[in-house]
């Protein structure tokens, strides 16, 4: 089962469990909510963002792709075959609880990412075939990017170090 599915099949669940009065035109609406990216968009507030992967080993090798600014996640996620046709290998498997507060276990790379002209090595999912690529917190704060949720932009963030001294 996709992630994508997990998720679609536990909003159902929960829309059921929480309204025990669900009718067909609830459940309908927990699927078309959870399935299409476009409804999703306009009600969380999300945005894309054109972004570039490649491997640090060959970074002038590059897919494009657009990237939905995901800040709930921590890292970012990118179809398993795209990283696979990169050879970015997978360095280690990492839990992940999904919105259903189910955890998974998904294969964690390195990859070099690129938005907006600043680049930087950064952790990587190898998401689900054909499932949505995501940008994580990580990868966000990394490059210096913080969100406006008001303009669905991404803006220039400051960094905060605790000093001792």
């Amino acid at each position: 089962m996709t992630l994508r599915e997990s998720l679609s099949a536990e909003a159902v669940h929960s829309s059921l469990t929480v309204n025990s009065f669900a009718s067909p035109v609830s459940v309908s609406a927990a699927l078309r909510w959870t399935m299409d990216p476009d409804i999703l968009e306009s009600v969380m507030g999300t945005f894309r963002e054109s972004i570039q992967v490649a491997n640090p080993k060959r970074p002038k090798h590059t897919v494009s792709l657009e990237a939905l600014i995901d800040t709930g996640a921590t890292y970012s996620w990118v179809p398993a075959d795209l990283l696979q046709r990169l050879e970015i290998k997978p360095l280690e498997t990492r839990p992940l609880k999904i919105a259903s507060g189910k955890v998974i276990r998904r294969k964690l790379g390195l990859a070099l990412m690129t938005v907006r002209n600043k680049t930087m090595p950064t952790p990587v999912l190898f998401g689900d075939r054909g499932s949505e690529p995501l940008l994580g917190a990580v990868t966000l704060e990394e490059l210096g990017f913080s969100v406006d949720p008001i303009h669905r932009t991404l803006v220039p963030a400051t960094a905060y170090l605790l000093s001792l001294f």
